[in-house]
């Protein structure tokens, strides 16, 4: 069936991001709620982030509709069928981890936090 790979692909890429890009930030956010030292004003750059995350949320979909065209693996774990080498591919080894980096790099400023700063470091 044409629809099991995009469909554990949509699948795949919901849980990691439930989980990586909004469930433990959330808990990051949560615990480190009441602690002023870290968090921090960065006025109007917090704008910023969103940018930074909206590039980054463009380079995961790309990548991964990328993977889907070239019929390859776009879950993590996956046996690939193509190494794909254009595009974002001729320019990072994984663009699809990139771009989730980028998101939590985002999530840093716009939401003020020291703490998840640190978590995207990590």
């Amino acid at each position: 069936m044409v629809l099991g790979p995009v469909f554990r692909t949509f699948l795949a890429a919901s849980v990691l991001h439930g989980v990586f890009t909004v469930g433990l930030p959330a808990l990051i956010l949560r615990r480190t709620a009441g602690l002023s030292m870290l968090g921090t004003d960065v006025g109007h750059a917090r704008w910023l982030g969103v940018a930074l995350a909206g590039c980054g949320i463009y380079l995961y979909v790309w990548s991964a509709a990328r993977l889907l065209r070239s019929r390859t693996s776009a879950i993590p774990g996956g046996k690939p069928a193509v190494l794909v080498t254009d595009g974002w591919y001729a320019l990072t080894r994984h663009p699809l981890l990139l771009g989730v980096v980028m998101i939590l790099l985002g999530e840093a400023p716009f939401f003020e936090s020291w703490a998840l700063l640190g978590y995207a470091m990590t």
